[in-house]
């Protein structure tokens, strides 16, 4: 994926979101260059995030792309990014996405309460996606995570084929 302007298209836009959500953070997006990696790249040419917050709740959905020079190195990136532990965490099942996928959830007592998330990380052909959804006291509907993670995907293989980015979040009939 070495069109930086297709990759920063993964990101979505407000309109791609579920209907109500708003922007909490702008999208950050940047080309990978000697000078902005620790050590070595790694085959990552561009990097990009973004996070939305739903409507009506404190949940808040954090969108990572990671673009990689080989489906070898986006491998490697996955591979990384695919970690679920800590307390509270546990693999959750969700309907395959892309290439490969995995999905987390988290349960953290407060003290009180319980706040609740969960993640899903993807590889479609040299790209890695990490979407992060939850943050709230509510339980979550794995549906919205599954929803926003397949529509970044779309739009993360529409960008590898040279197209314009344009999937959008597919509501709930």
């Amino acid at each position: 994926m070495r069109d930086f302007r297709l990759a920063k298209g993964i990101l979505p836009d407000l309109r791609s979101m579920p209907s109500g959500w708003s922007l909490s953070e702008q999208a950050d997006t940047r080309e990978m260059t000697p000078d902005n990696c620790d050590d070595d790249c790694g085959g990552l040419l561009s990097e990009g995030e973004v996070t939305y917050a739903a409507s009506g709740t404190s949940d808040l959905a954090s969108i990572l792309f990671e673009a990689y020079e080989s489906a070898d190195a986006a491998t490697t990136g996955w591979r990384a990014r695919n970690t679920g532990s800590g307390d509270g965490v546990s693999s959750m099942s969700l309907d395959r996405i892309g290439d490969v996928s995995a999905a987390f959830s988290r349960e953290e007592y407060t003290g009180s309460t319980y706040k609740y998330s969960m993640a899903s990380v993807v590889r479609v052909g040299t790209v890695v996606i990490r979407v992060a959804y939850g943050g709230g006291y509510e339980e979550l509907e794995p549906s919205v995570l599954y929803g926003i993670a397949d529509m970044v995907t779309i739009r993360a293989r529409q960008a590898q084929n040279g197209e314009e980015p344009s999937a959008v979040f597919a509501e709930a009939p």
